[in-house]
């Protein structure tokens, strides 16, 4: 499970500085989980790398700027002690969208529907990241991350949302799609967070 410290900094990163594009070292690394040592490693690698692209990684004023889009670079690459959100191994991006309002209820069941589905496991937020989010007409819909396959979870989440309420494709929006980016995936989805407890 996450710990109190390690929630309280990504949401205050992702939500305060959500729109940023570049990182400073020590933003970098409170979003990776990385050592300090590691990060200058890491630096000195991608300078080189990233020479002839000077907007991606730049030092100004005795300070690193990194740009968001190479963020994923510096995520470590053996398994910390520390259980952060960006170095779980996530593969899936589900979001679903009902035309109509239903309570946050009613999605909270959904994605204990949808993990049901799978084995029991210790600790679930390992496999499964659940965020709501309100529309601007005041509707929500539900953005999980999870660390399944597609394979495995496209079939499980359409069958869960159109045996519940919402049974034709008209009443719902299902999104099952591959995560290409960890760090641009967990940007996306605390956007507008609102976290519930199952």
């Amino acid at each position: 499970m996450i710990k109190e410290e390690a929630t309280k900094a990504l949401e205050y990163y992702f939500s305060k500085l959500k729109r940023k594009i570049h990182y400073d070292t020590q933003e970098v690394m409170d979003i990776t989980g990385i050592s300090e040592r590691t990060l200058r490693y890491r630096l000195a690698e991608l300078s080189t790398k990233y020479k002839e692209v000077p907007a991606l990684l730049y030092q100004k004023n005795r300070v690193w700027k990194i740009h968001n889009s190479i963020l994923e670079e510096f995520i470590p690459k053996y398994k910390s002690k520390g259980n952060h959100l960006v170095n779980r191994d996530w593969n899936s991006f589900i979001t679903w969208a009902p035309r109509d309002n239903y309570c946050k209820e009613y999605h909270a069941s959904l994605v204990k529907q949808i993990m049901d589905n799978f084995p029991p496991e210790k600790y679930p937020t390992e496999k499964f990241f659940p965020v709501l989010e309100k529309n601007q007409n005041g509707t929500y819909h539900v953005h999980l991350l999870s660390s399944k396959p597609i394979e495995e979870i496209k079939n499980v989440v359409e069958s869960v949302i159109r045996k519940g309420v919402l049974l034709s494709k008209t009443d719902c929006r299902v999104e099952v799609a591959p995560v290409y980016s960890k760090t641009q995936a967990i940007t996306y989805l605390f956007k507008q967070k609102e976290t519930w407890t199952f």
